[in-house]
């Protein structure tokens, strides 16, 4: 798991972010964003564009998730655990996506990313604290689900952990 800051410029400002990201070994090419609700997005629902809905009112309030398939999606969110970790933070995205075309030919196509991330540099010990569980939650509901592989990813490598029987 990595947990880094990183800015980015738009030219006449700079904006920083706080990332907490790790790898995975998927076993189906499943994506999914939850991102904060803003203009755009409210505007898109007066016309009944809607993401994905789960069930949980508020988190649907507060955020809106976008999902390649909408039962694994559904399946994914169902674990109340990662719907709290969501909620206590006041702002985030989390994002199951594949890795950029150049990380893809290195790593190859079947790995992909978990990712959290805010705006600012986020120093509070128990908040960067949630970010770490939050993504190790995911990981956890995707093995759950079957969305992915039980194996560690490590520089670009996938290493098999065998369990003692």
């Amino acid at each position: 798991m990595i947990l880094d800051i990183y800015v980015v410029s738009t030219g006449q400002a700079t904006v920083t972010y706080t990332r907490t990201r790790a790898l995975y070994v998927a076993k189906e090419d499943f994506t999914l964003r939850i991102s904060p609700k803003n203009v755009f997005t409210r505007f898109t629902e007066l016309f009944g564009v809607y993401g994905l809905l789960v069930g949980d009112q508020e988190l649907e309030r507060k955020y809106t998730i976008k999902s390649s398939s909408e039962p694994r999606g559904r399946s994914l969110m169902m674990d109340r655990r990662l719907r709290e970790l969501i909620m206590v933070q006041p702002s985030l995205r989390l994002e199951i996506r594949r890795l950029p075309w150049g990380r893809r030919r290195k790593t190859g196509d079947g790995i992909r990313a978990v990712a959290v991330q805010t705006t600012g540099a986020i120093k509070d010990p128990e908040r960067l604290a949630n970010y770490v569980l939050l993504v190790a939650a995911t990981l956890d509901q995707l093995v759950r689900i079957g969305a992915a592989h039980y194996e560690p990813v490590a520089e670009g490598r996938t290493y098999a952990i065998r369990r003692r029987v």
